[in-house]
């Protein structure tokens, strides 16, 4: 019996679990987390103040579409992300300079499972984070269920991709 239980925590902290208001509850995963960036934007003109953003770049596991509810945990910070369905430059294709990937204007209509997905933390859209969530340590992409339950990843390492100088 005790085995059991220390498995299935050793499971649910690998597997990063879903997390419902009324307590621990295992969910399948809805996404998968590629790869998580940071990315500096060097304004064009002289006096400009340079801004450094986040990505993450998921792919969606499941039959239903996502809605907008993914979140960026860090610390005890907490911001909405911006979600998008992504397209990953291929050999030769032009993007915006120093970009890899292109984001759809549709935001996440039509993404069904396999699809690449782009989350972008919102600059000032801090709150405070639910409190399920609160005892949950370290960096977390966050997607908040259908059900109301809560999706969390942890992001174990944040590449630094080079600065992008803009017009």
């Amino acid at each position: 019996m005790r085995g059991g239980v220390i498995l299935l925590v050793i499971s649910i902290v690998l597997n990063g679990g879903a997390w419902a208001k009324e307590g621990a509850k295992k969910n399948k995963a809805v996404f998968k987390l590629v790869e998580a960036f940071s990315q500096r934007m060097l304004p064009g003109k002289q006096g400009g103040v340079p801004k450094t953003d986040l990505h993450f770049i998921l792919i969606w596991q499941d039959n239903a579409q996502p809605t907008d509810g993914f979140y960026w945990k860090e610390g005890d910070k907490w911001q909405q992300c911006i979600a998008a369905k992504a397209h990953k430059a291929v050999h030769g294709q032009m993007l915006r300079a120093g970009f890899e990937y292109s984001q759809e204007r549709a935001g996440l209509a039509g993404v069904k499972n396999g699809d690449t997905v782009i989350l972008t933390p919102k600059h000032g859209s801090g709150s405070t984070v639910p409190e399920i969530l609160q005892k949950k340590k370290g960096n977390l992409v966050v997607y908040r269920m259908h059900d109301g339950s809560w999706f969390p990843v942890p992001v174990m390492k944040m590449v630094q991709k080079r600065d992008i100088a803009l017009p």
